[in-house]
């Protein structure tokens, strides 16, 4: 039994094997033989199958009712444009010419350089130019003017500045972002004026990282033999000021945005990439010698004449200008988050004390308190965990509160602040997670080499009916600990 799909395969094998067998006879047919008067006999079936002409093109063309029939001759096909007018007898087809050469023969691909050319930018000579092929040309920035458009203009030009920056080409960069926003404006349709602001403030917030990415330390290793280059010297307070330039620009266009959450997400965005570039600038940015460098090192912010700590100010009131409160909080927890991971504490606090909700400036206390005790400033995080503790019991709903009372703990924990998470377990609603919270830092010392001082305040403070349960968890954590240890010995062992 054959498969119904494959049918059509083995009926066009078939119908080939009976044109290779057809063609000799048919040769030998439309010939006439010595002798022979009048037009051949009919191939049909019996009397009046034919009549006139067509008996005669009948009897050339083989069985069927007409020309069209007949898969032996080029032109019956209608994809095969080589043929015969159907409408007057063929020439005599030579047997190799009989089959058509079917579907596909002549088609063409994309890649085919016939159908597709492959296109050069043409220099003025003539010839192509790889300079022109990889950079952005003043010209293209004057093509994109050319366009009557407003959106299309303002989406060439800022196709034009993401192309600069990728290039490295920061000047026209800035030129072509710049005169994107107007056109932008004129577009009548609300949505399209939208997506160009959004697609301008996103090029915008690339152009202020490319200008700080010029002022990181080099970090390239010379070759042994090779003697380091001196580094071109960079006026990075410039540098710093240019980017300030981009943020400002791309605050003012989110703020033209008409739909009020694209509007605010946009400026959430701005104010992240800026406190992220204040953190690149104190982390990243090599400082001078002296006393800026004393002063730095104390206060990071200061650095560069305080423009680190001038582009968190300016982040912190766009903030404030946020409608949805989701993304004005968001913003202000990533100012401070910022602030931390650069040792600006100061700012930090100030910024998480402008949360209005508990449960966000908890986050952001946190996230600052945890910074201070990894850069020894014990007495700071002390401070700073005493206020997140206090915005944790401002929080009125007892589950919302139980949650966060958990991340403060855990994060206590896992800066070996021990004392102040068993103090800070008055927060739970109830015993159960109380307890709970004892068994984490009771297994935590264990696993840190304090079992005793664990044993101690477990026999001191905790019910004897809760003892036994805290004994077994600081002897779980020392287990673990051991097991730990002697893992990373073997590997460390059988390391060649």
């Amino acid at each position: 039994m054959t498969h119904p799909r494959l049918t059509p395969t083995l009926t066009s094998g078939l119908a080939l094997g009976l044109t290779l067998i057809a063609i000799v006879p048919l040769s030998l047919v439309a010939q006439p033989q010595p002798g022979m008067q009048g037009a051949p006999l009919s191939s049909g079936s019996g009397a009046g199958t034919g009549t006139g002409e067509e008996s005669g093109r009948a009897s050339r063309f083989g069985s069927g009712s007409g020309p069209t029939r007949n898969l032996l001759l080029p032109g019956n096909d209608p994809r095969d444009r080589t043929g015969v007018d159907s409408l007057r007898p063929p020439r005599f087809i030579n047997p190799d010419e009989a089959v058509p050469r079917g579907p596909g023969a002549t088609t063409t691909f994309p890649d085919d350089l016939k159908l597709f050319p492959r296109y050069t930018n043409p220099a003025p000579d003539g010839k192509s130019s790889a300079i022109e092929l990889s950079t952005v040309q003043p010209k293209q920035l004057e093509e994109a003017r050319r366009i009557t458009t407003p959106g299309d203009r303002s989406m060439a030009l800022q196709r034009i500045a993401s192309a600069a920056i990728f290039s490295n080409q920061l000047p026209l960069a800035h030129a072509a972002s710049a005169e994107a926003i107007d056109p932008a404006l004129q577009e009548e349709v609300p949505l399209v004026r939208d997506q160009r602001l959004i697609a301008i403030v996103t090029t915008l917030n690339y152009l202020a990282e490319a200008h700080l990415r010029e002022g990181k330390t080099d970090l390239s290793i010379p070759d042994v033999n090779e003697k380091p280059a001196p580094t071109p010297k960079t006026d990075r307070p410039v540098l710093i000021r240019r980017a300030m330039v981009e943020w400002a620009r791309a605050s003012q266009v989110s703020g033209l945005i008409a739909n009020p959450t694209y509007r605010s997400e946009m400026r959430y965005r701005v104010i992240d990439n800026q406190a992220y570039g204040s953190q690149t600038v104190v982390n990243e940015f090599p400082i001078g010698e002296g006393a800026q460098n004393q002063t730095a090192t104390a206060n990071p912010g200061s650095a560069f004449n305080g423009l680190p700590d001038r582009i968190l100010q300016d982040a912190a009131q766009e903030a404030m200008k946020i409608e949805r409160p989701v993304w004005r909080d968001r913003a202000l927890v990533s100012i401070a988050q910022a602030a931390s991971a650069s040792r600006q504490f100061r700012r930090g606090l100030i910024v998480s004390r402008m949360i209005p909700q508990p449960e966000v400036r908890t986050d952001a206390l946190v996230k600052i308190a945890e910074a201070q005790a990894r850069h020894d400033d014990p007495k700071g995080a002390t401070a700073t965990y005493r206020e997140a503790a206090l915005a944790v019991a401002a929080i009125p709903l007892d589950d919302p509160r139980a949650i966060l009372a958990g991340v403060l703990i855990d994060n206590l924990i896992s800066v070996g602040r021990f004392e102040d998470a068993r103090v800070t377990i008055v927060l739970y609603p109830d015993n159960g997670r109380r307890l709970v919270a004892l068994g984490a830092i009771a297994e935590s010392q264990g696993r840190r080499g304090a079992a005793e001082t664990a044993r101690t305040w477990i026999a001191r403070e905790v019910p004897t009916q809760y003892q036994s349960e805290l004994y077994r968890r600081v002897n779980a954590g020392i287990l673990f600990a051991i097991e730990q240890n002697r893992s990373r010995d073997l590997t460390s062992n059988r390391a060649p």
